[in-house]
């Protein structure tokens, strides 16, 4: 006898509502996507680093946020693997080589509308951006963007 204390079986309870099995995976499913998803998932109160202080490597480094040593108001997030190139609606400034990434973002910072960089890590090469468009997958490149000041600081 249900004494209205205790749902049927196929009735769960969710924040002091009762929702069907149906409803509960749609939800959890719902959630989850949420939480997978790059655009949509929260990330972590981002670490700031000095290119002066860290050797910049990936994957370890990979979407961390780096500001150059000598322009402090600026900062850069790093991407590892990849690359925007002219063919996806990027424009570059200038190709110089480079001993790092450090260098590379260094350079981007100290040019008149650099708006990011990549850096291929096998020949050093370094190109500046003075627009981005699309990415592509770089394989051995990273490449940094030129972000607004982390909200957290």
């Amino acid at each position: 006898m249900n004494t209205g204390h205790h749902p049927p079986p196929n009735l769960r309870s969710k924040k002091g509502r009762w929702q069907t099995d149906a409803t509960h995976d749609k939800e959890r499913r719902r959630e989850n996507a949420e939480k997978t998803n790059p655009l949509t998932r929260s990330h972590p109160e981002p670490t700031i680093r000095s290119t002066n202080s860290t050797n910049i490597t990936c994957p370890s480094d990979n979407d961390s946020i780096f500001q150059p040593m000598d322009h402090t108001s600026l900062y850069f997030r790093l991407s590892c693997g990849l690359d925007y190139p002219t063919s996806l609606g990027a424009a570059d400034i200038s190709t110089l080589a480079v001993p790092s990434m450090n260098a590379c973002i260094e350079l981007c910072a100290a040019t008149n509308d650099c708006l990011g960089v990549s850096w291929e890590e096998e020949s050093g090469r370094c190109v500046t951006k003075g627009k981005v468009g699309s990415s592509a997958e770089g394989g051995g490149t990273l490449s940094a963007l030129k972000i607004e000041k982390p909200a957290a600081l």
